[in-house]
């Protein structure tokens, strides 16, 4: 509220007090100050000194203190001629006020005698709560706004109080200051006048606030009646919505000739009533009382399903291009149904969401009946889509019988839906025509059913005929059986009364349908999707590529899958539970508790710390597959380090993931004390070994003597590091036998690491060459042939070296320097070289000889020699 004008006038400092005054003038200096201070604003010392800001602060004329009083006379004026327009104002809508609460109440009072009905609609429940909105909402609107005023004339009304007495006390002060009486006479007078504007202003104020605070008091009663109403409305229509399956009406409606009359008739005032400029008017009026915000949202939200549709068709298109190939089928069709159903699919979320936050902007009844409509739409638009484009291969003549027959069948649901939900909108749910117009349309596609079996073992029979392979007989007998049945069922179920249960045993059917069809495209495009990953991960291992996203994908797959269950589970529990019980039924099933000690166990918990570790699983995987490609791969680190930072960063996740799952099932740090404390006790008797190397693997992940990829030599067994884990190590020898050594041996024994910080080994290839061979060209070719290898490494440089005289062979050494994965291929490249050289430079390869001399042998082994022939 704007504040004018002077409240009070402090008095003026003089330059010579009266002896017996003294007191008296402190004081009033005290209060000058303390109003210059809190106020200072509306201190004529504080107008006075930013006119003149040279002048001294106590000195203050006359003049200044006459303009000071008529700002303020000037200004109260203004806000008393204010305040009596708002009270003139006020008497005018007095009565148009108290009118309309009035009005709100006989709506009360209508509502209640509606919610004392044993029977009633759905529609008029529903039409009732809307009214209640709307008139609540306008009710609250105006609250609010008489609120403000309210407060603004309160505050006005204790400023005019504090005002009139600070006026009041200044009549005292000009009377003690040296101005001349006319002056003084001047200014009493004008101070006088302040006094009785502010007198006007207190009596106008307190009056307008004696007649505002009944409108108040009566508008809040209303209000909170109107909440009250709208709650037991509320309840009343999921309790009606919730009616019994086996609630049961009279089976032979439909041959009483009065009733089905008046029916008709019901049906024709109402009809009539659609096209009425009253029914219009009152939608317009609904539809103006919604609130700007709620209008504005709804009309973003249904111009984007207008706007955007096109180019998300377009982006759709451009994908479809991209899929090509039989490992695309399935995905290729659900990327077809959703382009063909944009502008269906959106207007269904637009009025789905519209009817399950029972927005009144246009009705409830009316928004629940487009929701239906365009749902109807949406549905027949996937089957068509399907029966179109969903089939592979040549045509054959049961497909082409079984198309056609479908698409007929769709047809015919379509136009038998749409007119059972615009009937049911004119007369509503309980409507004598609406269970004929359902009972009618249930009864043509029975008929339909009969005569598509009846019609499907001769098409069968022909096509076997031709050389097609007959349908599963058992796969066929289901089909017909549980088609009669569901038709059938809901038919009997209508004309014995059980309309609740009729309704909901068909929908319950066409909801699975479509979960069921959507589940099988979606699991489809999961397997598709899959059969690649592993295509392209098995590409990658043949060809040695080390990185790349199967991580990702692999990871991206294993959650849509648990998302694909979920979503699964939780559509057909809601297909089949529209009045909630079997929710809550597993509600209660889930929350349920079992306390052991101090350790509260439910269900919940269990199911959550499941999900959680298996979130954990995924994230540690994915996880590992971030650091390794997209921060590891492009530094420069040591092959061990960074396998070391990845199994860390496991633990950690891990180590989280095991913490937040205990915490949801409901063990508290406590417990996990007495747990730790037990565990150290068991370390102690008979897990020493296990918590050995545990900590044996922690040593060597931080201090690294080992690392992955390091050819290590441990009792004996040469072989390659392949994986640290927390209690034991993998490696693999060069027979390509895996080994799992645990931790503790490769920190207690002696372990050579062949390849720690160093790649590089040493191998020695040892010659002989036979006595006599030219050893300057043995020393030359050698270095030759290791020079042509470029896998021998050129620093430290290979050297030959001649060792000895052997007994047979003269002995040459020769040492090259080779990677550690070159460890056995490159020595024996070489050693075949060697020989191939040798060979073809006459160089004799030595091997051992002995030259056995006979000095004397045994008489019986001696040689008989023949005695010679006579000639």
């Amino acid at each position: 509220m704007r504040i004018n004008a002077m409240t009070c006038i402090p008095p003026v400092k003089c330059r010579k007090f009266p002896t017996g005054n003294r007191a008296f003038f402190t004081i009033i200096l005290l209060s000058a100050l303390v109003c210059a201070i809190f106020i200072p604003g509306l201190s004529p010392l504080a107008m006075a000194e930013e006119e003149e800001p040279g002048a001294p602060e106590a000195l203050v004329s006359a003049q200044q203190l006459k303009e000071s009083v008529n700002r303020a006379l000037a200004g109260n004026q203004s806000e008393l001629t204010d305040l009596e327009t708002k009270l003139r104002e006020l008497d005018s809508l007095k009565a148009a006020i108290r009118t309309e609460i009035k009005a709100n109440e006989s709506l009360n009072a209508a509502h209640g005698q509606l919610l004392l009905a044993t029977q009633m609609a759905i529609e008029d429940l529903e039409k009732a709560l809307s009214e209640n909105r709307l008139a609540s909402k306008t009710l609250t609107d105006r609250l609010e706004t008489f609120q403000k005023h309210h407060e603004t004339i309160t505050i006005m009304v204790q400023a005019s109080n504090d005002r009139l007495v600070l006026a009041r006390q200044q009549i005292e002060n000009i009377r003690e200051t040296q101005f001349s009486n006319e002056q003084k006479q001047k200014l009493k007078a004008s101070t006088r006048k302040l006094i009785q504007i502010l007198e006007n202003k207190i009596n106008l104020g307190e009056r307008y606030l004696e007649i505002s605070g009944d409108l108040l008091e009566r508008m809040n009663a209303a209000v909170e009646e109107k909440k009250a109403i709208a709650a037991k409305l509320l309840t009343r229509l999921e309790t009606k919505r919730k009616v019994s399956f086996f609630f049961r009406t009279d089976p032979f409606r439909y041959f009483k000739r009065q009733s089905v009359q008046e029916a008709l008739l019901i049906f024709w005032d109402r009809f009539a009533m659609v096209f009425s400029p009253t029914v219009w008017k009152g939608l317009y009026s609904q539809a103006r009382l919604g609130g700007f915000a709620r209008w504005a949202l709804f009309l973003m939200a249904l111009i984007a399903v207008f706007t955007l549709q096109g180019r998300l068709r377009a982006f759709i298109q451009r994908v479809e291009k991209q899929c090509e190939g039989p490992g695309w089928y399935h995905r290729c069709l659900g990327l077809l149904l959703l382009r063909r159903s944009l502008a269906y699919l959106g207007m269904t979320v637009l009025f789905g969401v519209y009817t399950h936050f029972q927005l009144t902007l246009i009705g409830i009844g009316l928004g629940r009946t487009l929701y239906e409509l365009f749902l109807v739409l949406l549905v027949t638009r996937w089957g068509m889509g399907y029966l179109d484009h969903g089939f592979s291969g040549s045509p054959s003549v049961l497909r082409t019988f079984v198309t056609g027959r479908l698409k007929r069948l769709l047809r015919l649901y379509r136009a038998a839906a749409i007119a059972f939900f615009i009937v049911k909108w004119i007369v509503g749910i309980d409507s004598l025509l609406t269970g004929l117009v359902w009972d009618v349309g249930v009864t043509v596609i029975l008929i339909w059913t009969l005569n598509f079996w009846r019609q499907f073992k001769p098409v069968v029979v022909e096509g076997v005929r031709e050389g097609q392979a007959a349908p599963d007989a058992k796969r066929m007998a289901m089909l017909r059986g549980g088609s009669y049945l569901i038709v059938g069922g809901s038919l009997l179920l209508s004309l014995l009364g059980y309309n609740t249960l009729a309704d909901h045993w068909i929908t319950g059917w066409i909801y699975t349908t479509v979960l069921l069809f959507w589940g099988w495209i979606s699991l489809n495009v999961i397997r598709e999707w899959h059969r690649d990953h592993k295509t392209e991960a098995a590409a990658a291992a043949e060809d040695h590529i080390v990185g790349g996203t199967h991580p990702w994908r692999w990871s991206m797959i294993q959650l849509v899958r648990f998302v694909w269950i979920f979503i699964m589970t939780a559509g057909l529990i809601g297909s089949w539970d529209s009045g909630g019980y079997l929710q809550a039924q597993l509600g209660r099933f889930i929350g349920y508790t079992v306390a052991i000690g101090k350790v509260n166990l439910s269900i919940r918990g269990i199911l959550m710390a499941v999900v959680i570790v298996y979130l954990t699983y995924l994230g540690v995987r994915l996880g590992r597959a971030l650091i390794n490609y997209q921060i590891l791969e492009n530094r420069s680190l040591e092959r061990g380090l960074k396998d070391s930072i990845l199994t860390v960063s496991s633990y950690l996740g891990w180590g989280l993931g095991l913490l937040l799952a205990l915490a949801v099932i409901g063990v508290d740090t406590t417990s996990l004390a007495v747990v730790f404390g037990a565990l150290s006790v068991g370390i102690g008797f008979g897990l020493q070994n296990i918590f050995n190397n545990f900590i044996s693997g922690l040593i060597l992940l931080f201090e690294r003597p080992i690392q992955v990829g390091d050819y290590v030599e441990v009792g004996g067994l040469w072989a390659e590091v392949k994986k640290i884990n927390v209690r034991s190590t993998v490696v693999q020898t060069f027979d390509n036998a895996a080994v799992i050594i645990p931790n503790s041996e490769f920190i207690s024994q002696r372990v050579t690491n062949w390849s720690f910080k160093d790649k590089r080994m040493r191998r020695n290839i040892e010659v002989g060459v036979a006595y006599g061979s030219d050893i300057d060209l043995v020393e030359k070719t050698l270095l030759e042939i290791v020079n042509k290898r470029k896998r021998v490494l050129k620093f430290p440089k290979p050297d030959v070296i001649f060792i000895d005289h052997g007994p047979s062979a003269l002995i040459f050494r020769l040492r090259i320097w080779v990677h550690v994965d070159n460890y056995w291929a490159v020595p024996s490249l070489i050693r075949f070289e060697i020989d191939k050289h040798f060979r073809e430079l006459g160089i004799e390869i030595a091997f051992p000889q002995q030259d056995l001399h006979i000095r004397s042998y045994p008489e019986e082994f001696k040689p008989q020699v023949p005695a010679p022939e006579d000639t």
